[in-house]
């Protein structure tokens, strides 16, 4: 009798199958199934040999031949460390949706998603991509200078490696310029002094190019709705920092000549990290997380070759949240507006190291944040009269004005701007400030207030704008106490 009894259950259980629509998967069969979620660390590949029915687990022939196609394989709910790798050559874009990284199986391991591309040796229009310093120089903050690297054996063309990767043992740095025999590097690592450093000039040789994929026009803000990135990064939830429960773009390339290089519309952990961005028409990084609160996106070691009129990074939230952004170690140029404009409301914005030369568009563009910090960094504009160093505005500030929330600024090198700093909200200046070339150092309109100190050097024509009201730095530490403020608009600057 059991025994038909257990015949009669199992046969019941295949009939409820069986009237399963499709797709839907039965609580046995994921017993059974490893599709849901990590169970160990999982290493994919891809390559341009590869072919997307593998299972993708070895390079070269036996890999996928799409991102996407190796993106699929990855189960959803991730508790392990993740890896795709991706060799050279030029693929199309790729979605990364919908991804969940929580309770990690070990704290030192950590659950994340790492999409990593390949270097190669660059080619250059002339000297060489290898070689061994004749002196070698470490960045300093009295004032702010980047490290430098000189070969006195080679013969490169000017500025032809910048936004290129120098590489020197672990270390990869973007390159802020280069005269025929040294390379000047973003960041505050140094790379060593002296003579006697072997580097290497390198690119990414993981391009992504070609036809952008389409941003859903549902659960986006308008300005995202109809738009296109080469990678999408949407929906992906987990995780409380950049090492455990993140995802991470590595040593990839971004030549998308329409759409934006990468669109993220998350409220995870995103990474950016070694990647170049060669944009032709297409802002490099969309940021824009539709309200939902706790994104955080940094961008680490990367250049950025901006287009006419665009942003480097734009971010586009107006919503409250707890939105962070890091930029560290960042190169940014191209035919500019601003430096870096911040919109600065209910977030945090933290600028550390950026190299960024610009004659008329906005590299760094943010909209939905609260607190920024902008720490050692150098901003050339290129002697463009409309070009702005940084802006800020529409930061939130308390009842006096001041505190808590403001932008925070020290060891900054702002030269060759129109305006050096415009601010109508609210800036501490902590560091030292420096720079040089300004037609105005320091803007401040329409009830702005800024704090600085007297590590305060930056120079220009004007050195102050006080609502359209010219005064010298020197006006200002005459006074007692040190502030000037416009009755009307209680634009303000002080120096406690």
């Amino acid at each position: 009798m059991k025994k038909v009894l257990a015949i009669y259950t199992a046969l019941l259980g295949l009939c409820a199958l069986a009237q399963q629509p499709a797709g839907v998967v039965s609580r046995g069969d994921l017993l059974k199934r490893r599709a849901y979620e990590t169970f160990n660390a999982l290493t994919l590949y891809v390559d341009t040999t590869g072919n997307d029915a593998n299972a993708c687990t070895a390079s070269g022939t036996n890999a996928c031949l799409t991102i996407q196609g190796a993106l699929n394989k990855v189960p959803r709910h991730i508790h392990h460390p993740v890896t795709i790798t991706v060799g050279a050559g030029t693929f199309g874009c790729a979605y990364i949706s919908d991804f969940s990284f929580w309770e990690p199986a070990s704290a030192s391991a950590g659950a994340y998603l790492l999409l990593q591309g390949t270097l190669a040796n660059a080619t250059l229009a002339t000297g060489t991509a290898t070689g061994t310093s004749t002196a070698a120089t470490a960045p300093s903050f009295s004032p702010m200078t980047f490290g430098t690297i000189t070969d006195t054996t080679q013969t490169w063309t000017v500025n032809d490696l910048r936004g290129r990767f120098v590489v020197v043992g672990a270390n990869i740095i973007p390159i802020a310029s280069n005269t025929a025999t040294t390379i000047t590097y973003v960041g505050i690592t140094s790379l060593g002094t002296g003579a006697g450093i072997a580097y290497t000039i390198q690119d990414p040789s993981t391009i992504l190019s070609g036809t952008a994929c389409n941003i859903p026009a549902s659960g986006v803000t308008a300005q995202a709705t109809g738009a296109s990135a080469a990678m999408l990064v949407l929906s992906n939830a987990g995780g409380n920092s950049y090492q455990s429960g993140t995802f991470t773009i590595r040593r990839m390339q971004f030549t998308n000549a329409t759409g934006r290089g990468i669109a993220i519309i998350d409220q995870g952990a995103t990474q950016i990290q070694e990647v170049k961005f060669a944009t032709v028409a297409g802002t490099p990084i969309f940021m824009d997380v539709a309200g939902a609160p706790g994104s955080r996106l940094r961008v680490v070691n990367s250049s950025f070759n901006i287009p006419s009129g665009l942003s480097g990074i734009l971010n586009t939230n107006t919503s409250p949240g707890s939105n962070v952004l890091f930029v560290t170690n960042v190169a940014m140029f191209g035919d500019g507006f601003s430096g870096l404009n911040l919109f600065v409301r209910y977030a945090n914005i933290a600028g550390t190291s950026i190299a960024l030369s610009s004659a008329g568009n906005v590299p760094l563009s943010m909209a939905g944040l609260t607190e920024g910090y902008v720490l050692y960094n150098k901003f050339d504009c290129g002697s463009n009269a409309t070009s702005v160093g940084i802006r800020v505005i529409e930061n939130q500030t308390s009842t006096n004005g001041w505190v808590p929330a403001q932008v925070t600024m020290s060891v900054v090198d702002i030269s060759n701007c129109g305006t050096g700093v415009l601010d109508n909200g609210a800036i501490d200046f902590t560091g030292l400030v420096s720079g040089s070339g300004n037609t105005t150092a320091l803007s401040i309109v329409r009830g702005g207030k800024m704090e600085i100190r007297s590590t305060t050097t930056i120079t220009g024509t004007t050195e102050i704008s006080l609502d359209g009201t010219a005064y010298t730095l020197a006006d200002l530490r005459a006074l007692s106490p040190k502030q000037i403020t416009d009755v009307t608009t209680l634009t303000t600057i002080r120096e406690p």
